[in-house]
């Protein structure tokens, strides 16, 4: 008794239509409704137009058929079943989608999902199928839930094995009048989405570029529809790499209004993304070292965000990450004692006002390892920023793990214990307030070994050292505060 898993194996295994379709009649002779729906979903899938004139002819209504998730015949053609293992021959998805229209199943019907079959086609790159549509007029414009148009969807589901079809029904739907521009219900274009699925050839083609080309159609075909900043955004050298070699501008600020990187330039996204090898690309092929972006910031400012430490990991010390970025900005020409925002922070003193707010990893932190790098590159040790504090203000508040030892190199370095900030607070009194009383007397105690720790000063509160050291109830650095006045 022939069943239709012996049809499936039949197509599988290559035979010729006709004798498929003698499987078909005896199947089909006594078949019950159910039964007539698996037949149509699996002659429909494997695109046999001959066998679907039979089942017409004896009487069979295709414009009625719908299974339980309201899939049409259309759908389920869409659908095919077995596409990796079946190559479906030239035109007879074109010559089934001609016969299923002209016996009235709808190409307006949407599943219960929300899809048209046409939808479904493009997920299989059904070139075919969108030809037959356009011929009888049909609309082929429909937005899925997700305001996701036929572009999106082939660009989301393009393989390399069919990448032809997918290149040929894209090019065919634009063609139609498809705009590759149009956004989603989450702003993204058909390009966006080809970038994000790493569809390269069809985010090249959608995005306009001549592949033909032979200066740089294979340029175009690495950036794969991407911008600078795309390809920052999604750490893609190669694409970077091409980008810049057909003359992209690497100094532009990333226009794009709701999204994270909007306003930043290529090197601020790379950086928040801990990416040496595209920055290190970007600063030898251009991109300015020293410029910021339109919030006002460096680069090296986005490393002491939310954002960055989302990022971090064991990885970026072990690759000593940190390092190698800033010795690529110093040999681009960097100066390490440059200005990186409008509060007037240089990299040490942000370093430094961030040291105590970070992940360690195996004892380091973003900032501790810049501190240092910093340091030793000839950092101005006694720079302050526009509230006045230095770097060694800023490490009179950190833990002993995160700042402790650079607040020794600081000093070593020849760091100044006498500098006041704007609101006349020197590094003893920092230190006094650091919230680790052990770690207080330490930080003080190391101060008067380097220089006048100012013990009688007092800040614009009038407030001393002493007051400081009694307010947080410190009883051991009041003694000692005590004893070397």
């Amino acid at each position: 008794m022939i069943n239709l898993f012996d049809i499936e194996r039949a197509y599988l295994q290559g035979e010729e239509l006709p004798e498929i379709n003698g499987m078909y009649n005896e199947v089909a002779e006594d078949a019950n409704e159910e039964q007539q729906l698996e037949i149509w979903k699996q002659v429909c899938g494997f695109a046999n137009v001959a066998m679907l004139d039979q089942l017409i002819a004896k009487g069979w209504v295709a414009a009625r058929v719908e299974d339980r998730y309201g899939n049409t015949l259309l759908h389920l053609m869409a659908q095919a079943p077995n596409a990796r293992n079946y190559v479906i021959p030239e035109q007879r998805v074109y010559e089934t989608t001609k016969q299923l229209l002209a016996a009235k199943v709808s190409p307006l019907r949407k599943n219960n999902e929300g899809d048209t079959a046409l939808m479904l086609g493009a997920r299989a790159g059904y070139s075919e199928m969108l030809q037959a549509y356009q011929e009888i007029g049909a609309k082929i414009d429909f937005t899925d839930r997700n305001g996701n148009t036929l572009l999106h969807i082939a660009a989301q589901y393009a393989s390399e094995e069919r990448l032809s079809q997918f290149i040929t029904f894209a090019l065919l739907a634009m063609e139609f009048g498809a705009d590759p521009y149009q956004k989603n219900n989450i702003g993204e274009t058909a390009i966006d989405v080809a970038i994000r699925y790493k569809s390269k050839a069809i985010g090249a083609l959608l995005n306009g570029a001549d592949l033909s080309d032979e200066n740089t159609g294979q340029l175009y075909l690495q950036a794969g529809g991407m911008d600078v900043f795309q390809a920052c955004i999604y750490g893609d050298a190669g694409a970077l790499k091409a980008l810049i070699q057909l003359g992209e501008n690497l100094n532009e600020a990333y226009d794009k209004a709701g999204d994270n990187h909007h306003g930043m330039t290529a090197l601020a996204i790379t950086m928040v993304k801990h990416d040496f090898d595209c920055t290190d690309l970007l600063l030898k092929n251009g991109a300015d070292p020293m410029l910021r972006d339109s919030k006002s910031w460096h680069p090296f400012r986005y490393l002491f965000t939310p954002s960055s430490s989302v990022n971090t990991g064991f990885g970026d010390f072990e690759r000593k990450t940190f390092e190698r970025i800033l010795k690529s900005y110093l040999e681009a020409g960097f100066d390490i004692n440059s200005l990186l925002d409008d509060d007037e922070n240089t990299l040490l003193t942000l370093a430094a006002k961030h040291a105590d707010r970070l992940p360690l990893y195996n004892g380091n932190t973003i900032a501790t390892v810049l501190i240092a790098e910093a340091i030793y590159a000839n950092a101005d040790v006694n720079k302050t920023n526009r509230e006045g504090i230095s770097p060694l203000m800023y490490l009179g508040l950190g833990d002993a793990s995160r700042a402790e030892k650079n607040f020794l190199t600081l000093l070593e370095q020849g760091a100044s214990t006498e500098l006041r900030d704007k609101n006349g607070k020197t590094a003893l009194m920092y230190a006094v307030n650091n919230s680790d009383r052990s770690v207080a007397k330490t930080y003080c105690e190391l101060l008067a070994e380097f220089g006048k720790p100012l013990l009688d000063a007092k800040d614009n509160a009038e407030k001393s050292a002493l007051d400081y050291a009694v307010a947080q109830n410190n009883e051991p650095l009041v003694a000692w505060i005590l004893e070397k006045q």
